[in-house]
């Protein structure tokens, strides 16, 4: 692949390594991401207090 690096529209061999990596890179940081999002959400569930704390700050603001 990375000798048919024109083929894919890159100018060069680093540049495709360079492009893979960065791609690598975000991919990583959603995971970890996703990974704190899923364990907020399991801590909200299981903390009663929490839930209606966030509720009682909801009043008001919905239609």
């Amino acid at each position: 692949m990375l000798n048919r690096y024109q083929k894919y529209g890159f100018k060069d061999a680093n540049e495709i390594v360079r492009v893979a990596l960065e791609r690598f890179q975000l991919e990583l940081e959603a995971q970890d991401l996703q990974e704190s999002a899923n364990l907020y959400a399991a801590i909200y569930q299981q903390d009663e207090e929490l839930q209606q704390l966030t509720e009682s700050a909801l009043v008001g603001w919905t239609a």
